[in-house]
Order: C-alpha cells, then structure tokens, then sequence
C-alpha cells in the first residue's frame, strides 16, 4: 500500500512548540502584521513586522480556519475574516529543522519515501506487513513515533495508489488515519464533493458545478467520451481517472537521480509577475534550506534546476537546465529557475500551480580561470551562516532584498 503523510498545519505547530500560549487561539503563519497592532496595541512581540499588512498567510491553525482563513490568502483578507488571528511571521529555518526530524522518524518505517514538501510525503509501504503489521497498524505506529519523538502530530492516508491516498489523508483531519482498501476506491470517493480531488479548485469547481457535477459520484457517471466533449481531452480524460480512484504508483526513488521539489498549488490563480516571482522565491529558499543539510557528500550540490507550470486547463509545462556549474547557493539556483520561468511563463496568464526542484550531485565542476575556490567556499560559508542564524532567531532575522 502507499502512505501520504501530512504534517497537522505543520507551521502553526511548529510556532506553538516554541510558544505553547500560542496553542487554542487562531494563529497563522506568513503575514506582515498581527491583529492586535492594526488595533493599536504596540505589544506584538520580537516576531511581528511593523510595516503594514502585506503578504499572504502560508499556515493557518485549524481554529484560523473556522473562520474562513486559508493558506495563500492575503493576510488582509484574513484579518478581516478573523480581526483576533494571531500572525507570526513565518519561520523557515524552524520548519526545515523540524521537517528534517519528522522524516527522520518516519524514514525507519518507510523502505522508500518520496517527501513532496516541507511537510508532506508519501510512503511506498509494499512488502512491509511482516514488518509492521497491517496498513491500519503500521500507520498508527508510525504516527505515534512522529508524536512521541517530536510533539508534532501527523495524518495519514492509506490508498493502492498516490491520489487515493492524498484524498484520504484529509478524510480525518488533523491527528487521524484512513484505510481505504483496494477494490473500494469508487464506492470511497463516490459521496464527497469534486473539491476533494486534488488539482480541482475554486474556478474549476464552478465549472463543473455548471455542469451538473457536483459529488465525484457525478463525474464517475459520465463516460469518458462525454467528459472531453464538454471539458476538453486533458481535463476529461483527468475527470475520468480521478473520479475512479485511479493515480499514479511510481516514486521518484526508482529513477537513477536524486531530487529536491517544492510545489505550490493555488485555489485562486495568480497572473502577475510579482507574485508569481515570490511564490518561487520561497519555493527555492526552502529548497536551498534543505539541500544545506544534505549529510551525503555525493549530494550536496544542485546540478540541474527544473521547473513546474500548470494551468487552470491542467495543461502542464515541465522544464530542466542543467546549471554551468554546479552550486549550493539559493540564490544562484533561483536565478535559473526563473530564467526557465521566464522562458516559459506567458505574461498574464493564468498559474494553478508552480513548482521548483533540483537534481542533486557531488558539486564536481571546473572554476572559471577567474573564479577562485576560496570565494566559492566563501559564499557556501556565507550561506550556511544565514541558515544557522535564521533558525535560530527566525526568518525576520535575516532578510535579503528578494525576501521583501
């Protein structure tokens, strides 16, 4: 079977490990202000930013959200819908470490494990019964150990394949599990509203709610022909898989290279420039952030960059360059990312999802005839630096001028 496991609003968590008053109340994660100082009170704390209320909420607490706030929402409208909410300026370094502990733990249970995001990963648990027991058992055994050796609770979802497994996750959110059996996936997905696959937002559910379609069990009654007359050969042909619980089995691990990727999927799609140019801004910092701590010395250096688009239509452009010299540096490595953006992104159009990654190397390259070695081992040293300080004192510690 294969495991999705997610990190309970992982952020937030992570904040109130360090600040237990933080627990109970609306927090979010992200911001650039905190309610009580639009209100006047001055007494914020070290952690919030003075200056105004730009930015976007990237976690929100399950309190938060009974309120309506969600990730990616501008921290503005997130206020408005919650005046109380309680923003803390997000924390990468933090949530690297943490990350980086969590999948520790998880990584003694799991043969392979393909992490999608700071907080997020899936299992291939095939072959392991003898070992762990059951699906069900294995899956609470694993969620104990995260809880026991970190404070951080998790979910898991359980499915013959990748997509059945991300739906289910969801299913018993936060802190709880769901098994969903093979040969059970369209009886599974049959009552739940369409909003529940994965890739189906806001705009494409009014979409399909035109239509007619509104629980997946409407989609599975459509055949295949009907859904691309109406929607079109990728959409349909996506509505028709989906529906039925069908997805994909493969990890990146059964490929010959080893990677790093990060993934943003909006619920409103963003056209311009600039916050398209954020997005992937934060996507490489966390990328950067993580390849630092790469322990294997024939991984620790970023040898090819790739790059994500996806469209509203689920029309997908993937593309890779492999970098003049191999490099550790975030900032070097988004320069190329957004060469390949740039490239490839066509202004004002639509984005429903962005995504980053990395092919990882030894860092085996030629310097330049006038490139010395000591100034690359100085901008590596420059870099750790700043990792150790904002894990430390938190990611407002230390900004450059792409962080603002």
């Amino acid at each position: 079977m294969i495991f999705h496991l997610d990190l309970d609003s992982f952020f937030v968590s992570c904040e109130r490990l360090k600040d237990p008053s933080l627990i109970g109340i609306p927090v979010a994660t992200g911001g650039k202000v905190v309610a009580e100082e639009l209100a006047g009170n001055r007494d914020t704390g070290s952690r919030a930013d003075p200056r105004g209320a730009g930015g976007v909420i990237s976690s929100a607490s399950y309190e938060a959200r009974k309120f309506g706030v969600r990730s990616a929402m501008p921290t503005a409208q997130a206020l408005r819908l919650c005046p109380h909410l309680k923003i803390i300026r997000s924390s990468f370094g933090l949530y690297s470490e943490m990350s980086k502990k969590v999948f520790t733990v998880v990584e003694r249970f799991a043969p392979v494990l393909e992490k999608v995001s700071v907080d997020e990963a899936y299992l291939d648990m095939r072959g392991t019964e003898n070992l762990w027991g059951p699906p069900e058992v294995a899956a609470q055994t694993i969620r104990a150990a995260v809880f026991e050796e970190t404070g951080l609770t998790a979910s898991i979802g359980i499915g013959s394949n990748r997509r059945v497994a991300k739906i289910a996750t969801d299913f018993r959110k936060p802190n709880g599990q769901t098994y969903v059996a093979p040969g059970t996936e369209i009886e599974f997905l049959a009552p739940l509203d369409l909003k529940r696959i994965p890739g189906i937002g806001p705009s494409t559910e009014a979409v399909l709610t035109e239509n007619g379609l509104l629980k997946i069990r409407d989609a599975q009654a459509w055949p295949l022909e009907k859904l691309v007359a109406r929607f079109g050969e990728g959409m349909g042909h996506f509505l028709f898989r989906a529906s039925r619980g069908e997805g994909s089995t493969a990890f990146f691990e059964e490929a010959l290279t080893r990677s790093m990727s990060r993934e943003r999927t909006f619920s409103e799609f963003p056209k311009d420039r600039m916050t398209l140019k954020k997005e992937l801004w934060t996507l490489v910092s966390e990328i950067g952030a993580e390849l630092r701590e790469e322990e294997d010395p024939a991984l620790k250096y970023a040898q090819t960059v790739r790059l994500k688009l996806r469209n509203p239509k689920f029309e997908t452009i993937s593309r890779s360059r492999v970098l003049s010299k191999p490099t550790k540096i975030t900032e070097e490595i988004f320069d190329a990312v957004l060469a390949l953006f740039e490239e490839n992104w066509m202004p004002g159009s639509a984005v429903r999802l962005l995504g980053a990654g990395i092919v990882l190397g030894d860092g085996a390259r030629q310097l330049g005839l006038f490139e010395p070695v000591a100034e690359e081992q100085k901008k590596e040293k420059l870099e750790e630096l700043k990792d150790t300080l904002r894990a430390k004192f938190g990611d407002s510690a230390l900004k450059t001028g792409r962080d603002f």
